[in-house]
Order: structure tokens, then sequence, then C-alpha cells
């Protein structure tokens, strides 16, 4: 006869919720990127420093974007041509 008892259900990768936490803190670091060149543009700062400062959001985001994937257990390279997709409005079709 079958066991037919639920388990609780596993994450896909062992290391998801460390890659969570990285996440987060990317998020923080790119919320904190964009409220500070906002800032930097109000105070008219010099253009390295916006420079500087929107590197260090880009980085972030990018690394954010990378984690999610790693996270959720999809293909890094497929996930980022998805996404690419998704914003360029290309390879879309309607069914």
């Amino acid at each position: 006869m079958t066991n037919l008892t639920a388990t609780p259900a596993r994450s896909a990768r062992k290391g998801s919720k460390i890659m969570w936490l990285i996440t987060a803190v990317l998020a923080l670091v790119a919320i904190a990127g964009w409220i500070s060149f906002f800032v930097g543009v109000q105070l008219k700062l010099d253009k390295p420093v916006l420079v500087a400062v929107m590197t260090v959001t880009a980085l972030s985001m990018e690394g954010m974007m990378w984690t999610i994937a790693g996270a959720i257990g999809a293909s890094i390279f497929e996930t980022r041509k998805r996404i690419w997709r998704f914003l360029t409005g290309r390879g879309w079709t309607t069914e």
C-alpha cells in the first residue's frame, strides 16, 4: 500500500535562505542608492560623485537580479534573457 501522507516541501536549493538575505541587503543598497542619487541631484553635487552613486546602485540591482534568479532555482542566463525581453518588449507573443 502506498503512503499518502504529505511531506513538507523542501526548498529547491540548499542556500536559498542565504540568497534571499543577500537579495534583501542588495535591495536596501539599491533603494539607498536611488535616494542618495536624487538627493545629490537636488544638492547639485559634482558629476563624478553622481556617477559613483549610480555605479553602486546599478551593481546592487544587477546582483539583486542574479540572486533572485538563483534563489528561485531558475537558470541565471535564461532568466536574464526573459527579463530583458520583457523590458524591451521583444519576443512576446499574444496567444
